[in-house]
């Protein structure tokens, strides 16, 4: 499977208005799929069917956080 990232870069006459690197983004992109492939390693995985899962994100309210009913 392959997996496409987009990017929306604003540009003025065709000029980009945004600090832009291009290497930072292959660094990013480059250090997901080596973790991606380090963690099905570990896991004896065979394909991306078999692959870990991440784990589920532990949100919780605390008290700081005022909750309203709507």
């Amino acid at each position: 499977m392959t997996r496409v990232m987009h990017v929306y870069v604003p540009t003025v006459n065709g000029v980009s208005i945004v600090d832009f690197d291009p290497n930072l983004l292959r660094m990013r992109y480059a250090l997901i799929l080596w973790h991606y492939g380090s963690r099905k390693e570990e896991d004896k995985a065979q394909s991306d069917d078999e692959a870990p899962m991440r784990p589920p994100r532990n949100i919780g309210i605390t008290e700081d956080i005022e909750v309203h009913d709507i």
